[in-house]
């Protein structure tokens, strides 16, 4: 699993380079995608990595709480995501070793928890990020649509006055301009595939992540017939970008 400080440092490379991509104006609709996409795809497992971590301090919580033989006075709320404290049952009781273990144990889950936040935070964190990057993908795509039409109509004007025959000018622009705007249509429609594709990939791999902290064999059934379906997926999706 690759270091999430590292993630988040290639996210501010790739976040510069997509600036820089949007100052230079030859770049290509395809720039702007490989640009986007590289950054969707670090964040990607940046929220796999997440999930993984929130998923290990769930196991070590529930672990903590189980060997300790003390869950009688403190459990974990799985369903309220919170640690249950009976605080009259640990001040009642009488053997002051038992006290000590069972408020250490109260120390160490409360700081487990806390991990757990931060690593929910984090989640929530990138998951911003990712709705945040598609939707500026979105705007910025359709600022790029706008200049390429903008270039298509001069393109078009100036050879309307430099060219004699005025016939030939507009049927060769006309056509230009339907096999540009063609093109646009059918790689935006490709991407929104791709990008509709990835999210499903990201969502299994969350899904399967979360359901192989189980260590019981209650989700065997469902993580088996998750990984056919992530293979299959990921099988078709690479079939889908050799075709493209």
């Amino acid at each position: 699993m690759e270091d999430i400080a590292e993630l988040e440092r290639i996210q501010t490379r790739l976040s510069e380079q997509h600036d820089r991509y949007l100052k230079d104006i030859s770049k290509t609709g395809r720039d702007l995608y490989n640009t986007t996409q590289s950054q969707l795809n670090n964040l990607y497992t940046a929220r796999s990595n997440q999930a993984e971590a929130l998923a290990r301090r769930r196991q070590e919580m529930s672990e903590q709480i189980g060997i300790s033989g003390y869950g009688n006075y403190v459990w974990w709320n799985d369903r309220d995501q919170t640690i249950e404290i009976d605080w009259d049952a640990i001040e009642a009781i009488q053997d002051k070793d038992t006290y000590d273990e069972v408020k250490d144990l109260i120390s160490r889950v409360e700081k487990i928890q806390d991990e757990m936040d931060e690593a929910q935070d984090a989640l929530w964190d990138i998951e911003g990020q990712i709705k945040e990057l598609e939707q500026r993908y979105l705007q910025e795509f359709t600022q790029y649509q706008k200049r390429v039409y903008d270039a298509v109509v001069k393109t078009y004007q100036d050879s309307i006055d430099n060219l004699s025959n005025l016939n030939d000018t507009l049927n060769d622009t006309n056509s230009r301009i339907l096999d540009s705007i063609s093109k646009e249509i059918d790689l935006e429609r490709q991407i929104r595939d791709n990008t509709d594709t990835e999210n499903t990939i990201a969502d299994m791999e969350a899904r399967l992540a979360y359901l192989r902290r189980d260590t019981t064999s209650a989700n065997e059934a469902e993580i088996r017939d998750l990984e056919k379906q992530l293979e299959d997926t990921r099988e078709n999706y690479s079939d889908t970008l050799i075709d493209q």
